[in-house]
C-alpha cells in the first residue's frame, strides 16, 4: 500500500476502503464511525491467524459500529488518508459498490465536492 508517500507491507484478510459507510458495513469501522465530510477515506485492515480470530475481530468491528467508539483489537488496523494505492500479490477480488472485480492494483483518492446530489424541495 501506497499512502501520503509511504510505502507499507501488510498481509490481510480485508482491506476496506471508505469514505462514506454505514454502521451496516463493519469492515469500515475501524474508529466506530466513518467521517463523511473529513476529506479523506478510512482504510481498515482486518487481519486473522485463524477463523476464531477473524469471527472475533468480525464481531468487535460490529461493536465498534454499534457503539461509535474505536475498536480495540489486535487485528485491525485504522488510518485515514487522501489518497491510496493497493497492490497484491497474486490479483484479489476487489468489491465497488458491490460489485466484483478482479485487480492487482488498485488507486483510490477522496474528491472534495466530486459529487453534487440534487433534491426536490418539499413542499
Amino acid at each position: 500500500m501506497e499512502a501520503e508517500g509511504t510505502t507499507y507491507k501488510s498481509e490481510a484478510g480485508a482491506i476496506t476502503i471508505a469514505n462514506a459507510a454505514p454502521p451496516t458495513s463493519i469492515l469500515a469501522q475501524g474508529t466506530g464511525q466513518v467521517l463523511v465530510d473529513d476529506r479523506q477515506i478510512d482504510v481498515t485492515i482486518a487481519t486473522a491467524e485463524n477463523k476464531l480470530h477473524a469471527v472475533t475481530t468480525m464481531l468487535r468491528l460490529l461493536g465498534s459500529a454499534i457503539t461509535k467508539t474505536e475498536v480495540n483489537q489486535q487485528h485491525v488496523i485504522h488510518g485515514r488518508t487522501r489518497r491510496l494505492k493497493v497492490t497484491t500479490n497474486p490479483p484479489q477480488k476487489v468489491v465497488v459498490d458491490g460489485e466484483i472485480i478482479g485487480a492487482k492494483q488498485v488507486e483510490v483518492e477522496c474528491m472534495p465536492h466530486g459529487l453534487t446530489v440534487l433534491v426536490a424541495q418539499s413542499s
